[in-house]
């Protein structure tokens, strides 16, 4: 009788397991958006990496994000009445000859939001994942800087 009742438990939690895998997480507000974003943040960290043409790629970290302007596809009309968005942090891959700010600054940005690539195959490295654990959300690529504070 003590097998059955722990067979069935077993069984149970397979299935709930199953479950759990299949449905995954439930898409944020975030998830899936594209196209002109505009946001404000503080800038927490900048990096320089090398591109092609001996050319190098600015990329901002900021934190404390606030969405002036954007369509995120996951919104519903309770999102409206809460006020503007706004999320832990994004990446801006900056526009060439855009100024580059210093760390501290408050920031206002434009950009085209891309969201980070999902891990294709078994084993590869999941960018999605990585950047989201770290709080980003998504990148914005050929930022502008609209406007910086003065201190």
């Amino acid at each position: 009788m003590r097998r059955y009742t722990l067979c069935k438990c077993c069984f149970a939690v397979l299935a709930l397991l199953f479950l759990l895998i299949r449905t995954g997480d439930p898409p944020g507000p975030w998830d899936g958006c594209s196209g002109p974003v505009t946001a404000a943040g503080t800038v927490s960290r900048i990096e320089e990496k090398a591109k092609d043409n001996h050319q190098r790629q600015i990329i901002l970290s900021l934190r404390s994000v606030t969405f002036c302007s954007g369509t995120f596809p996951h919104q519903n009309s309770d999102n409206l009445k809460t006020g503007p968005q706004k999320a832990a942090g994004i990446l801006c891959y900056l526009a060439p000859g855009e100024e580059i700010p210093r760390c501290g600054e408050s920031v206002i940005v434009s950009g085209q939001a891309e969201p980070f690539e999902s891990c294709r195959n078994p084993g590869c490295f999941d960018a999605a994942a990585y950047y989201h654990a770290r709080g980003n959300l998504f990148s914005l690529r050929e930022t502008s800087i609209i406007k910086r504070s003065k201190s």
